[in-house]
């Protein structure tokens, strides 16, 4: 049985809610999936639908409650402290878990990612890893980076997919070696938890198939890359500012995998969201004052977030 872990906010409830349904519905083993949530009660509706989906055992929530430390690089960034969340996770799970597969919430399963994950743990056993994740960089091609970082390793790896072995995790005490690196490098901290894996890691993993982290750009409509993504790619990860769901990413033509994904779990229409943050605000003043550039779609979706984005103005001074 596969061991899946998200860690997520409120803000991410929907898109994690199609993540794991995405992978519900491409799966053929059963999966129990762990969250650590902040306000585990406002995924109590979407919680209940998911428990439906064949493939799933459980669903288990933790509420994050170590919050009395000050996480870096979170001012005017997209991101929220629940990117820090995983790692307290041993503070959480079950201990006699064995190996985990961590997902992002702005990922879409595909296609069935079980013998790939399940390869990939053979692997880590054979070798020894801890650790296996898809390439982000080397030494080579990011080296002021890794200089600024003070990164030891010639090879760093992106953590929205990791497959870790919780028993070594354990054993080793990593989770304070992890709190320690976030607290003495915390003003070279820029991919917040990603660089502090990172630098515990120093290069030490095992590649992670790109299948089970493909990136991509929205705007590519490349029918050759439509394919491949389709048939091949088991998560689609939505990294970077530009997701799929935002009011101006919504049309583009690779928002699609995301879109459908969501459709299916809400029986809804596209999924847009705006949050009070003045990059999204500006985004969407300069769509209504560049409306006749756009097609009706998008404008129509404007509309929607513009009234989501009053919606939340109100709420925000009601609680002032």
């Amino acid at each position: 049985m596969l061991n899946i872990l998200y860690c997520f906010d409120q803000n991410y409830n929907k898109q994690a809610a199609t993540s794991i349904s995405s992978l519900a519905i491409n799966l053929d083993e059963n999966v129990d999936i762990f969250i650590i949530h902040e306000e585990p009660n406002t995924f109590e509706k979407y919680r209940e639908k998911l428990e439906t989906e064949k493939f799933i055992n459980s669903i288990n929530i933790f509420k994050f409650n170590d919050k009395d430390y000050d996480f870096p690089n979170l001012r005017g960034s997209h991101v929220s402290f629940a990117t820090y969340f995983r790692l307290f996770m041993e503070n959480y799970l079950p201990k006699n878990l064995d190996y985990l597969t961590y997902i992002d919430a702005d990922v879409v399963c595909l296609n069935n990612p079980a013998s790939a994950i399940n390869e990939t743990i053979q692997e880590m056993g054979k070798l020894k890893f801890t650790i296996a994740g898809r390439v982000e960089g080397t030494q080579e091609i990011s080296k002021d980076y890794f200089d600024n970082l003070g990164f030891e390793g010639i090879k760093y790896f992106n953590a929205g997919v990791v497959v870790i072995d919780f028993q070594v995790w354990i054993k080793n005490n990593i989770q304070k070696s992890l709190l320690d690196i976030m607290n003495d490098k915390y003003d070279q901290i820029v991919y917040w938890d990603q660089d502090v894996l990172n630098c515990y890691f120093k290069g030490q993993f095992l590649e992670l198939n790109e299948k089970l982290n493909y990136k991509l750009l929205l705007d590519d409509s490349s029918i050759e890359l439509r394919k491949y993504v389709e048939n091949e790619v088991l998560f689609l990860h939505y990294s970077g500012n530009g997701k799929p769901w935002s009011f101006d990413s919504v049309t583009k033509p690779n928002s699609v995998f995301y879109q459908k994904a969501y459709q299916k779990f809400f029986n809804s229409n596209h999924h847009t969201d705006i949050n009070l943050k003045k990059n999204e605000i500006k985004k969407l003043v300069n769509l209504f004052i560049f409306k006749n550039k756009i097609n009706s779609l998008t404008f129509i979706l404007f509309l929607k977030n513009l009234l989501i984005l009053f919606k939340k103005l109100f709420n925000y001074y009601l609680k002032r």
